[in-house]
């Protein structure tokens, strides 16, 4: 083997190493629920929320052709424990996919008449610094949970102001069958960052400007991530099935929202944005050092 082979080689291997070990660390937290609540790549294995005044069923199964976990809509629900990891703050990015396929659960009251699949929250009212993705009536009437129109929505909530991105549903998204669901939210804290919402591979409602958000998702110290319920006695439960949840702690691509909707990717394959103009750079620096090498 020659000199200029091997420093190529050396090159390229740390060059690969470099890429993969940064598409790895995007990917914080995945729970396949392929028998268990585990999470496949962090430490954010999830359990059953305390039980209330509701029995806590929540269980893994077949549902239409997937492994998922499986809410009876009233009481079912998990949560991770406090885990910094699911903290983002000013300048950072995330975005949460997962698959659902939910049912109206019947129930009225203001605890009740919303779906809640995702929650962050403190536990307190006002919420500081949560984020919730949530799918139902925009407000509440007691006795009549559908008076107004059903909005899908995403919301970061630092206090006072808070960014809440939504629109009308088109068609129910709790209708049965599984569709796929994303919320990327992009460089929070600034006046370029942007929140989007994805149902099945496309913009269903998009924000920009977040320079209003002074702390982002950053509650006092760190707090669960509710799966399918909201808080620790549990309310707006999902009566149906979640499946393939992921966290990354960046902003995913379009191309990669829509592999993951349409069964292309996986959380363990779906790639990260393109590296940044700084680490391309780094990049030429290191093939014009390899290449004076060479000469």
């Amino acid at each position: 083997m020659t000199k200029r082979s091997l420093y190529f080689m050396m090159g390229t291997v740390c060059l690969t190493v470099s890429l993969t070990a940064s598409s790895q660390a995007a990917l914080i937290s995945y729970w396949e629920f392929n028998g268990s609540f585990a999470d496949s790549v962090g430490s954010n294995t999830a359990v059953k929320i305390p039980d209330g005044a509701q029995v806590n069923n929540a269980t893994t199964g077949a549902v239409d052709g997937r492994t998922a976990l499986i809410l009876d809509g009233l009481g079912d629900g998990l949560m991770t424990p406090a885990n910094l990891s699911l903290d983002f703050g000013v300048g950072t990015s995330f975005t949460y996919s997962f698959w659902v396929r939910g049912q109206e659960n019947g129930l009225t009251g203001n605890n009740t008449f919303r779906t809640t699949f995702l929650l962050r929250d403190t536990g307190a009212n006002p919420f500081n610094g949560n984020s919730i993705v949530s799918f139902g009536p925009s407000h509440n009437t007691a006795g009549n949970p559908n008076v107004n129109t059903n909005v899908f929505r995403g919301t970061v909530d630092a206090g006072t102001p808070s960014v809440l991105t939504q629109a009308s549903a088109a068609g129910d998204v709790l209708d049965g069958t599984w569709h796929h669901v994303a919320w990327v939210v992009k460089d929070i804290g600034s006046a370029s960052g942007s929140s989007t919402l994805y149902l099945d591979g496309a913009v269903l409602a998009s924000d920009s400007d977040l320079s209003t958000l002074a702390t982002g998702d950053t509650a006092a110290g760190s707090v669960p991530l509710y799966i399918g319920a909201e808080r620790v006695t549990g309310s707006r439960w999902l009566l149906g099935a979640m499946d393939d949840l992921a966290v990354w702690g960046d902003a995913l691509p379009l191309a990669s929202i829509q592999g993951l909707a349409n069964s292309t990717y996986t959380p363990l394959t779906a790639p990260i944005p393109e590296p940044s103009g700084f680490i391309l750079a780094g990049i030429g620096l290191a093939g014009f050092a390899l290449r004076r090498r060479w000469q």
